[in-house]
């Protein structure tokens, strides 16, 4: 629970402070901002670690299928391997799983686990990846037939009173794609109503600034599954 908020300068001073439970003295302010003046190096963004975290499993659900203690146990030589990619003396390096999975193998099965601990999974050669000029999708992606699809996942969040009324309700959606295109083919969605579209986030593959101007979806999509 949050007890109290303070707002303050980089000088110390409080502008803001707000409580919930009680009323904390704004002097406990000064030992903290006492002990970051202390500390030379100044600590990276909370949200930038999350961020990161999050990535993180959503690798490793696109390599193991699942995010489970049992499933990091029976794969912890590729987890190993994956991290030591992902991250470069503590700074995230790669964390797309198009880039990695042309570094690290995925696991095929019990059998390719048992042989990853004779011998490496990480491959000798520079990934396709790196190739490219878009870190989502690999260089050189060649197909027979040139096929995409999109799978379109909504979720209803209802409020119903005891006569069956509805007092509120919010539709979550995601779109779930899966490429298979040669090349680099730059894709264009649009939506028949767009404005019914709020808060939402996109996959880095994006162009931002063109769906704030135009409300279309432009993109260069990662080569197989994304979101």
């Amino acid at each position: 629970m949050i007890q109290s908020l303070f707002i303050i300068t980089s000088t110390g001073e409080t502008i803001i402070e707000k409580h919930w439970r009680g009323t904390t003295n704004r002097t406990i302010c000064d030992y903290f901002v006492e002990e970051v003046n202390r500390h030379k190096l100044r600590e990276i963004s909370p949200l930038f670690v999350i961020e990161f975290l999050h990535r993180v499993v959503a690798v490793f659900k696109e390599y193991f299928g699942k995010f489970e203690e049992s499933v990091i146990k029976d794969n912890f030589s590729t987890v190993y391997q994956l991290l030591e990619e992902m991250l470069d003396n503590g700074y995230p390096l790669t964390t797309e799983p198009n880039a990695l999975k042309a570094m690290v193998a995925p696991p095929p099965g019990a059998v390719g686990r048992l042989a990853a601990m004779g011998r490496s999974g990480v491959s000798d050669s520079l990934p396709d990846g790196a190739l490219s000029n878009i870190p989502w999708r690999k260089a050189g992606v060649k197909y027979s037939q040139n096929e995409i699809y999109f799978d379109v996942i909504e979720e209803i969040d209802a409020i119903v009173d005891a006569n069956g009324e509805m007092l509120q309700c919010e539709v979550h959606g995601a779109i779930h794609g899966n490429c298979r295109l040669s090349g680099v083919p730059d894709l264009t969605m649009v939506f028949r109503d767009p404005s019914v579209i709020d808060d939402c986030s996109f996959h880095p593959c994006v162009r931002y600034a063109r769906y704030e101007h135009d409300r279309v979806i432009s993109f260069v999509p990662p080569d197989g599954v994304f979101e």
